[in-house]
């Protein structure tokens, strides 16, 4: 238990620092970056766009270039992420801060279907692709999700 909350600390300090740093949002940010001529070599190589067989996958790579939905506030404990085994509900990504659901129809079933590409056991994998916009472009190359 104390692993898992030293590991969930350092995720979200990670974030927290990565968003200190940032003179707007990551969906902007990304967005303008998907419009320049940037090619993404890195994650193209890493093991996060290749299939079984080490072959890129270019559904996976499209899916890592776009903004994903996630219930921030069932993230109490990595043990509590690891009992759910597939996305939850649509109820659970409701925001106290903003007192509402922070999630469209179409973004859950989006996050349905990244679960379903990556082949994901539990929501802490979700959780780790989710985190991957605060990474470097080192740690995304050498990144072990599952």
């Amino acid at each position: 238990m104390y692993k898992n909350l030293i590991y969930l600390n350092n995720i979200l300090s990670n974030l927290l620092d990565s968003l200190a740093h940032l003179n707007t949002s990551l969906a902007v940010l990304s967005s303008n970056l998907m419009q320049s001529s940037h090619s993404y070599n890195l994650l193209k190589k890493s093991s996060l766009c290749r299939d079984s067989n080490g072959r890129f996958n270019q559904k996976k790579f499209d899916v890592l270039l776009k903004k994903a939905a996630f219930p921030h506030e069932l993230t109490t404990s990595l043990d509590e992420l690891y009992k759910y085994k597939n996305i939850p509900d649509k109820k659970h990504f409701y925001s106290s801060l903003t007192q509402r659901i922070e999630c469209t129809d179409q973004e859950h079933e989006r996050a349905k279907y990244i679960f379903d590409l990556f082949k994901m056991k539990s929501m802490v994998c979700y959780l780790k692709v989710y985190n991957l916009l605060g990474k470097s472009q080192f740690e995304i190359e050498n990144y072990n999700f599952l």
